[in-house]
């Protein structure tokens, strides 16, 4: 059976974090992607690139995980994550978008796309 392969964002930390570890667990292959950078717009700080190194380095296969730094934002950006996946491991079967963060305001389908 070849490995499934997912790609997480938010994954320097908390719910992101615990999501590419079980799925490294579980056998899966994981294409793990952060901003690690902080927003001024945001009063705290986000998740940084040493935080999603030590992510990718806990994973038990050290071939089974790959940390990419990148903006959820850009279509760009993710399509080159999304090529990541494909080129290591032949494709992509999962995503799961846990990057965000709690600026207050209006609910999220009101949040405009850029923001």
């Amino acid at each position: 059976m070849t490995a499934r392969v997912a790609l997480v964002t938010g994954a320097a930390r908390g719910i992101g974090a615990a999501t590419v570890a079980a799925l490294a667990a579980d056998g899966w292959r994981v294409v793990a992607v952060d901003l690690c950078a902080d927003d001024p717009a945001l009063p705290y700080a986000l998740g940084s690139r040493a935080e999603l190194d030590r992510v990718v380095a806990a994973v038990p296969d050290p071939a089974a995980a790959a940390a990419v730094q990148a903006d959820v934002r850009s279509p760009d950006a993710l399509a080159a994550a999304v090529r990541l996946a494909e080129e290591r491991w032949g494709g992509l079967d999962a995503a799961v978008a846990a990057a965000g963060v709690i600026a207050g305001g209006v609910p999220a389908w009101q949040v405009p796309p850029g923001q």
